[in-house]
């Protein structure tokens, strides 16, 4: 009985959704690991973190690497409450469409999870992809591979297949005035992410993240010096 009215909760079903994503989440952390092979010396700067750090699928980075020291986030929100959370690390708060406020290559490598699609237009995508070129060394950037039948952040299968223009028309008639503008949602697609790389003309390759075997997030690896 207990567990029929456990199935009748919607909560439970959040509740499995994002335990799903935590282990979604280990994997990409554990592809950071195998791609880039980060030494304990390099430094890290995390572009984007989650200021919403109470949510157990967000900043994987911060909870997984044994080398906290070695990690500076960056946000758009006041966070320095997450040096607290994750002791060792550094937060720095920066202004979203401006250059990221460090010299020319001050990290090792720049990671970057899932936040090229809430920059805004292709062209703030491609200046945002160039600053964290300009930052890092080496570079692990993800992005959801916008023909995944369910899209992330609203959960419904294929409404984001349609012409982004009728897409975001949905969002907001669905409530989200927020994500129905493309500054702060605009997918990006695999040939934006090739052409952009392939502009700036630097070793890249990306790989193919599989959930159901079908390629859920592109991870773009580029490789320049450790």
């Amino acid at each position: 009985m207990a567990g029929d009215l456990g199935y009748q909760d919607p909560f439970f079903f959040l509740g499995m959704l994002r335990r799903y994503s935590v282990r979604m989440r280990k994997r990409m952390f554990k592809v950071f690991l195998n791609e880039i092979k980060p030494a304990p010396s390099n430094t890290i700067l995390d572009v984007g973190v989650s200021t919403y750090a109470d949510y157990e699928h967000v900043n994987m980075l911060e909870k997984e690497y044994p080398y906290p020291k070695k990690i500076t986030m960056l946000g758009i929100e006041e966070g320095k409450s997450l040096e607290s959370r994750y002791p060792g690390t550094t937060y720095v708060r920066y202004e979203k469409g401006k250059p990221i406020p460090f010299t020319d290559r001050s990290f090792d490598i720049c990671y970057s999870l899932a936040v090229v699609e809430h920059v805004g237009s292709i062209e703030n995508q491609r200046k945002f992809i160039q600053e964290l070129l300009r930052v890092g060394r080496n570079l692990y950037l993800t992005s959801p591979n916008r023909w995944y039948p369910i899209e992330p952040h609203k959960l419904v299968p294929f409404l984001h297949w349609l012409p982004l223009k009728w897409y975001r028309k949905m969002l907001f008639l669905l409530g989200d005035a927020f994500l129905s503008k493309e500054e702060n949602f605009n997918p990006i697609s695999k040939r934006t992410l090739i052409n952009t790389f392939s502009e700036e003309r630097v070793p890249f390759r990306i790989v193919h993240f599989r959930i159901f075997g079908l390629v859920a997030n592109h991870i773009v690896i580029v490789k320049r010096q450790l």
